[in-house]
């Protein structure tokens, strides 16, 4: 009798240990924080697996479903949207200042009128839209969706955008993109589906994420695209575990028979709701009452949930999809209550590295914009006048002791005067303008006291 109940219950216990295995190998298949989504909604996302990288082998649906997946996050998903924000402000601060600068005090009476050439231009640019929204949205839609490409009108002093999924060739994306037979880097002109060929002096294209040789860009978005879902699931996750925390606030016990619990659940209610299911009892409690009851005993329970590593789950997502993105975690969460002074210095580094290298890389590009347009038209830039992009400078968290360094390196003859205004976010010619302007002022009101 007892070899058999033995045996009976190992059998039992050996069944139970392959049941669990199995569950946890089916809950691993559909929910392996480390590895992509398999769920069966799956289908509609691209796998990130594909022969080749789809910037180089331009399949028209790949392509089209990663632009509409990274634009669909912009639009509406909080944190694919702080991503592409969060480099925008970053890169555009307070704008890219523009000044005609000559090269020397002969010439100084040359840049007058081409600065008042460039911004009427600035203001009319974009149908009068502006400076500020042009340099914006070209950023935006360089960093939303992989590439910018701006169409040039020299004879009316005006640009456009053309959109990513129109600059298409018979379903090809990298093929729209013509190039010289021996220089992948020559670029003549641009196949598009609307306008047809485009000049490639009629073409500003920015591409981001790739190579100079690889024809298309790919979004900011694109390498997270898998973890900013999971991070939403992870919400999802947290929303149910707290309300399954709170579905019961407690268990009433009777001690008396069947028939007078029914008696008393009809006599405790003060309403009821009808549903398909049946009639169902409601009874209205307000906060901080005080209930009597005979027989009866009060049990309050919280189910015994151990999630106490799902907190920490959820900051594991986000800090990959920070370093997936390049940003430091607060700025992609919003949340800097996790990091110390110190450590948001240190994690500030290398974005703060890489969005002075945007700033300087767009700072020409939209010299280059402009000197199009002007040189295109009646309107060029003479000899001896040179057009200065600035763009603005990065947020300092210690100014005092920026300034104490750039006025050491300043007083040893190591840092320029121009440099050292621009370190501080200072346009070197209108700040020497205004400083001209106030000593004049000056002497003219001593002069004034003298007499």
């Amino acid at each position: 009798m007892i070899l058999d109940w033995y045996r009976a219950k190992r059998a039992e216990l050996k069944a139970r240990r392959a049941y669990a295995d199995a569950e946890a190998r089916v809950y691993e298949a559909l929910n392996d924080p480390f590895g992509e989504p398999q769920a069966d909604d799956e289908s509609d996302w691209i796998p990130i697996g594909l022969e080749g990288s789809i910037a180089e082998t331009g399949h028209p649906q790949d392509r089209l479903t990663m632009l509409k997946k990274a634009r669909a996050l912009h639009i509406g998903n909080p944190t694919g949207r702080a991503i592409v924000e969060t480099l925008v402000a970053f890169v555009v601060g307070d704008g890219f200042h523009v000044r005609a600068v000559a090269e020397d005090e002969e010439q100084a009476d040359l840049a007058a009128p081409v600065q008042e050439r460039v911004d009427d231009l600035m203001e009319a640019v974009g149908n009068g839209l502006g400076w500020d929204w042009f340099t914006e949205e070209s950023i935006r839609r360089w960093a939303r969706d992989g590439e910018t490409f701006i169409h040039l009108f020299p004879e009316s002093r005006d640009v456009r955008f053309l959109e990513p999924d129109d600059v298409v060739d018979s379903g090809s994306y990298t093929k729209a993109v013509i190039t010289d037979a021996d220089d992948a880097l020559t670029v003549t002109g641009y196949r598009t589906a609307s306008l047809g060929v485009v000049e490639a002096d009629r073409i500003i294209h920015r591409k981001f994420g790739v190579d100079a040789n690889v024809m298309r860009g790919l979004p900011l978005l694109y390498p997270v695209l898998s973890r900013v879902r999971k991070y939403d699931t992870w919400l999802d996750d947290l929303g149910t575990l707290i309300k399954l925390r709170t579905a019961i606030a407690l268990i009433r016990k009777h001690t008396a028979a069947p028939s007078v619990v029914q008696t008393f659940a009809d006599n405790q209610k003060t309403d009821t709701v009808s549903k398909k299911e049946g009639t169902l009892r409601v009874q209205k409690i307000r906060p901080g009452a005080i209930i009597d009851a005979s027989g009866l005993e009060y049990e309050f329970k919280s189910p015994n949930v151990d999630a106490s590593d799902l907190g920490e789950y959820g900051r594991f997502i986000m800090l990959n999809i920070a370093s997936g993105v390049g940003q430091a975690e607060y700025m992609v969460s919003g949340d800097a209550s996790n990091n110390n002074y110190a450590s948001i210095s240190v994690a500030e580094t290398a974005p703060f590295e890489r969005f002075r290298r945007y700033k300087r890389s767009w700072a020409r590009t939209f010299r280059a914009v402009l000197l199009r347009l002007l040189n295109g038209s009646d309107i060029e830039v003479p000899e001896g006048v040179s057009l200065n992009v600035q763009p603005s400078a990065l947020p300092v968290r210690d100014l005092e002791a920026m300034v104490k360094a750039l006025s050491l390196a300043r007083a040893d003859g190591v840092l320029s005067k121009q440099s050292y205004m621009a370190r501080l976010g200072l346009d070197y010619t209108e700040e020497a303008r205004a400083l001209t302007q106030e000593r004049e002022e000056a002497s003219a009101y001593a002069a004034a006291a003298g007499e």
